[in-house]
């Protein structure tokens, strides 16, 4: 079951809690259909930042409002952006946090309405993570990993680090909260 031991939820509050989480994860996603480069802005713009402050090469802006890194001749759109990633993520805050909500019912919504920034703040550090990890095992690995197409290798090293970033938050929140739990009483 879904719930911690001792959860102060009743299964039906706790029931409708992730029943809003996956509404709007859904909504989101449909929403996704209807997006372009430039309404995806909020989560490209500070992924380019990003790879440019550790690269230090800069982005150009295509005509269709994608980025292009000419030094590594990387094309950063729409399908780098993340928003899958965030979604996934906001799900997985939602799972590791619904547990231990003690708040009323409008808080309750309200801590999962900010479970999306603190997701946000991930996908932004996983997007730049991820590219990161691409351009760098392109450059070093590609002549050792021939057999592999610089586009399995791209999508390969894509996987493993939203994988492994999306384990590594889920384990970190759980262990957050279940220490924030002892201390005192999480959201109430």
């Amino acid at each position: 079951m879904l719930l911690a031991k001792n959860s102060t939820l009743s299964n039906l509050k706790a029931w409708k809690l992730y029943v809003f989480s996956v509404s709007v994860v859904l909504v989101l996603r449909f929403l996704y259909s209807y997006t372009d480069n430039e309404s995806l802005s909020f989560l490209l713009l500070p992924t380019v930042l990003g790879i440019s402050i550790l690269s230090g090469y800069p982005a150009y802006t295509t005509p269709d409002h994608a980025f292009h890194f000419s030094h590594f001749n990387v094309l950063i759109e729409r399908s780098c952006s993340g928003y899958n990633f965030w979604l996934c993520a906001y799900l997985v805050a939602c799972l590791a946090c619904i547990p231990y909500l003690k708040a009323s019912k409008i808080k309750s919504y309200l801590y999962l309405f900010c479970l999306l920034f603190v997701a946000y703040g991930l996908t932004i550090w996983a997007n730049v993570s991820r590219i990161q990890c691409a351009i760098l095992a392109r450059q070093h690995l590609q002549h050792q990993l021939d057999w592999l197409s610089p586009e399995a290798l791209h999508q390969f090293v894509g996987a493993f680090c939203y994988l492994f970033l999306l384990a590594l938050f889920y384990a970190v929140l759980i262990l957050w909260l279940k220490r924030t739990k002892k201390r005192s009483a999480l959201i109430q």
